[in-house]
């Protein structure tokens, strides 16, 4: 997958590497997967993690990597 973009190194950064790559903008990712762009963004920006239980964030994450990978 060459796209002249350095790979990233955190979750926040590859969720927001493999949402571009698909051109997804956060409100399509919002649309597909029922979480809330503004959260999507917060987890990008790596700022939301901490406030959901492990549980939460695990079947949340997997939800949206399922239409991003």
């Amino acid at each position: 997958m060459k796209t002249g973009r350095e790979m990233p190194r955190n979750f926040g950064e590859k969720l927001r590497f493999y949402r571009e790559e698909k051109k997804y903008s956060l409100k399509d990712v919002q649309r597909m997967t029922g979480v809330d762009a503004g959260y999507i963004s917060k987890l990008e920006k790596k700022l939301g993690v901490h406030q959901v239980s492990p549980l939460s964030i695990s079947s949340l994450l997997r939800s949206i990597l399922v239409f991003l990978i």
